[in-house]
């Protein structure tokens, strides 16, 4: 990487958009200082989450979708059905992750000849307890790195007033048109 990322010239001349994408580690490349900082985007692509129905709709959904699309005979409504939350738990509500752990198990079907993808062939390529144990807890961390709270505004109006909280934190302007909470967290900042 270039020696100097403070300036348009770390880069080159040309303005030019830079994409980077990967774990929630990368969000500290916005922390390096305060100019990367203002310059960064970050957008966050969340997993679903258990707790929203709406998320558990669409996670089942998007599990059919991609069983619709082995090519090896399988009961993809049942899956669903009977054992999504099996899959939701070894994925971490991650479709990536649940892309990959099926993307593996079908070319090993396809490997042995079979022509169905059965259950057994599914839950021995899925990952390991602690593997999914730890994308888990990396996924929740980056999750609460993320979010506003009251104790990071505070720090901030305590730099702003010489390290002391002389004045009191004041309350944010009220939305009145609130985004969703996907919307929002996509574009959190």
């Amino acid at each position: 990487m270039c020696p100097s990322l403070d300036g348009q010239d770390a880069f080159g001349r040309r303005p030019c958009l830079y994409v980077l994408v990967g774990t929630y580690d990368l969000f500290n490349f916005g922390k390096l200082n305060g100019q990367i900082g203002r310059r960064c985007l970050p957008v966050h692509f969340p997993r679903y989450q258990l707790e929203r129905e709406v998320d558990c709709v669409a996670f089942q959904a998007a599990l059919l979708e991609l069983l619709r699309r082995v090519p090896l005979a399988c009961s993809a409504e049942h899956w669903v059905t009977d054992h999504w939350l099996y899959f939701y738990e070894c994925s971490v509500g991650c479709i990536g992750i649940l892309k990959d752990w099926l993307l593996r198990a079908v070319s090993a079907a396809l490997d042995d000849g079979a022509s169905r993808l059965s259950l057994d062939c599914v839950q021995d390529y899925a990952p390991p307890v602690e593997v999914y144990r730890q994308m888990a807890l990396d996924a929740y961390e980056g999750e609460q790195r993320l979010n506003h709270t009251e104790v990071n505004r505070e720090h901030v109006w305590r730099l702003l007033q010489g390290g002391e909280l002389i004045a009191p934190v004041p309350p944010l302007p009220h939305v009145r048109h609130p985004r969703s909470r996907r919307q929002s967290q996509s574009l959190h900042q």
